[in-house]
């Protein structure tokens, strides 16, 4: 099994109906399905500030210890981001980061760095930033290496990650076997010893495919 943590952003899209998920599988089936076939997904900032209890518990029950979650978070302010974090406590072991996503204007306010501390004192945080000054302000860097988090990567925009944080995060909408090889071989040489890899697709017509071909892959690799 690959140590990559490898799967999609969301596992409902109309495309996979009939191709991913078979015709006949019901729908309240699909996540236990999804979770069987790849072993860790992306959950959307839409789902996940809006789960409630019996959503965590469902997708706990319809999925397994060894299945991971990462989390993507667009709330920045720490009196959303505590609530947010008490409903998906049942899921924490099977946390194994956050996506988070702040707007370009939330950089630049003290609340940053309260709610920075809350989202990794609960699993570690790969950030989006958006382009381009907030990726080289100093102050910015400064708090990322307070919190040991790690820049998401776009591999369709950026050579290569930024080094550092406890999760390495990459994103990828399309690529042949050929980019699928380079993005898990350059996380598999970028991503420190103490650290967690993972690599989503996003391209809701062709994601669960490559998903799938970047899991054989990485599993013949060995990373």
């Amino acid at each position: 099994m690959s140590d990559v943590l490898i799967g999609t952003y969301g596992w409902e899209h109309r495309q996979w109906h009939g191709g991913f998920y078979p015709e006949e599988l019901p729908e309240d089936w699909r996540f236990c399905f999804y979770s069987n076939r790849l072993r860790a997904v992306l959950v959307p900032a839409v789902w996940t500030q809006a789960a409630d209890a019996a959503a965590v518990q469902q997708w706990h029950d319809d999925s397994d210890d060894a299945f991971r979650f990462i989390w993507e978070v667009s709330a920045t302010a720490a009196a959303d981001i505590a609530p947010l974090l008490q409903t998906l406590a049942p899921l924490a072991a099977r946390s194994a980061g956050i996506l988070w996503r702040p707007p370009a204007a939330a950089l630049v306010t003290p609340a940053m760095e309260p709610a920075l501390m809350q989202l990794s004192a609960f699993a570690p945080v790969s950030i989006d930033l958006p382009p381009p000054a907030a990726a080289t302000d100093n102050a910015v860097a400064a708090m990322l290496a307070r919190y040991d988090a790690g820049v998401c990567w776009q591999v369709s925009r950026e050579p290569l990650p930024r080094a550092g944080g406890r999760l390495s995060l990459a994103l990828m909408e399309h690529g042949d076997p050929r980019a699928l090889r380079r993005a898990l071989e350059t996380l598999a040489t970028s991503t420190r010893a103490d650290a967690a890899a993972a690599l989503f697709f996003t391209d809701p017509a062709r994601s669960a495919s490559l998903a799938e071909q970047a899991r054989v892959l990485a599993e013949l690799m060995g990373v």
